[in-house]
């Protein structure tokens, strides 16, 4: 059996610990597969603020986070970021983020640029 798409959203944001079985085991599949890869949110067994990483990763080619960027996604860990909007109003995000201006034209997703 082979697949196109792979989108995986296991842990998310709040990594705590290494993954384990099953976890472990289906990351390892996926990274093993030659579908195009795409992460939601944050990539599964990444620390996201910081970009650590750990042994066992889903490897991404493209990477889908919610909201705000995250400060550890970096274009080292996938080919191509983009950032979904999720509808939360401008204001909210300026009263924790001075200056902060919507990425977001006319569309829900922008694709960001990191090194």
């Amino acid at each position: 059996m082979s697949f196109d798409l792979i989108v995986e959203a296991l842990i998310g944001y709040g990594l705590r610990n290494i993954p384990e079985s099953p976890v472990k085991e289906m990351i390892e599949w996926a990274n093993r597969q030659s579908a195009l890869r795409i992460a939601l949110d944050v990539p599964a067994a990444l620390e996201a603020t910081l970009g650590r990483t750990m042994e066992t990763r889903f490897k991404a080619d493209v990477i889908l986070t919610l909201a705000l960027p995250k400060h550890g996604l970096t274009n080292k860990i996938a080919g191509k970021i983009l950032l979904a909007d999720l509808g939360i109003p401008e204001g909210i995000f300026q009263k924790i983020i001075p200056n902060y201006k919507s990425p977001f034209d006319q569309t829900f997703i922008a694709e960001l640029d990191r090194i």
